[in-house]
């Protein structure tokens, strides 16, 4: 066989398998699209009340497949309105707790305002009182070498006169200063009282705040709880009602084909089974020129086109080495 002869022969077996490849490909797509109508077709056969008492077994089986939808989708309402009703008593009762707890809270802070002031007041009494006492000591220190010089003999009547006057004036000064000491103590007495009266009240309402959190976390937390429940529930019957409406998918696809193989013995939506037909027919079309291309398959030709591309690789390989021999003489 001459090196023309082997190319004609080639190229006509790669447009046959070229051909053959084409027509394979558009037969795949017309069947996937042929699946799509036939579910459509038993879809809507279901969906319009078609009669399709002939298939009496399908016909029970998607009876069963739509009631055990219907009782899914029901269940689903239910819980979707529960969770509804859920979550607004959640936000009812929060509402409740957060404006009790800010009452209890502004209560807290006018008792520990009222404790602080007291408690200041306390504070500059025992700050005067430190002072005072203070003072005292000094004069006790002071006293001590005036009544020396009063009681000495060497002292001169002047001298004894001054230290006189002035331990008076010390005596007189310890006086107040005692007196104020007093004083301020018996005026801290009620208020000491008070400021523990206070704090004891500020205990209990610090406790009825932490009451009041604790219970509020755990009426809010069931309540959560119950709603992550449900939401949980829901997702489930969720994923339950996709696996049947595939099952249902499935079995409309099988409606679909029986409709379509009656050959119009028993009614079926028309637009829907036209399209059926169109496409079928498209199948059958493709499916006789594949017959035919394979008919045409000749083995001179199959042995020229596999020669072609024994020669077209040699080639490429031959002109590769003789440029990278001519690379590696330059």
């Amino acid at each position: 066989m001459s090196l023309k002869s082997i190319f004609q022969q080639g190229m006509q077996e790669r447009r046959r398998r070229k051909s053959l490849g084409k027509l394979g490909r558009e037969v795949k797509e017309k069947e996937k699209a042929l699946e799509g109508l036939l579910t459509t077709l038993g879809r809507k056969a279901w969906e319009s009340g078609q009669d399709i008492s002939s298939f009496k077994e399908l016909g029970k089986t998607l009876q069963e497949t739509q009631k055990t939808l219907d009782e899914l989708e029901k269940q689903a309402e239910e819980m979707r309105s529960r969770q509804e009703k859920l979550e607004e008593k959640r936000t009812r009762e929060n509402d409740h707790y957060e404006a009790e707890r800010k009452g209890v809270e502004g209560k807290k802070r006018d008792l520990d305002k009222r404790i602080k002031e007291q408690n200041g007041q306390l504070e500059g009494g025992r700050n005067e009182n430190l002072q005072a006492r203070t003072r005292l000591a000094e004069i006790a220190l002071e006293r001590s070498p005036l009544m020396t010089q009063a009681d000495a003999a060497a002292s001169g009547e002047e001298k004894k006169a001054e230290a006189v006057r002035k331990l008076e004036l010390l005596k007189q000064e310890e006086k107040a200063l005692q007196a104020g000491i007093n004083a301020r103590e018996e005026a801290g007495k009620p208020i000491e009282m008070l400021v523990s009266s206070l704090r004891e009240e500020s205990d209990q309402v610090q406790k009825q705040l932490d009451d009041l959190r604790k219970k509020q976390k755990e009426v809010v937390g069931e309540l959560d709880k119950q709603i992550s429940e449900l939401k949980s529930e829901l997702t489930r019957n969720k994923d339950r009602l996709g696996e049947i409406k595939q099952q249902r998918e499935v079995h409309y696809h099988g409606l679909g084909e029986k409709l379509a193989e009656s050959g119009g013995d028993i009614p079926a939506p028309v637009e829907e089974k036209a399209a059926v037909d169109k496409v079928r027919g498209v199948i059958t079309d493709f499916r006789a020129q594949i017959s035919a291309l394979e008919e045409q398959k000749d083995e001179d030709q199959v042995s020229a086109y596999k020669k072609m591309w024994v020669i077209l690789i040699g080639g490429i390989l031959l002109l590769a080495a003789i440029v990278v021999g001519s690379i590696l003489l330059l």
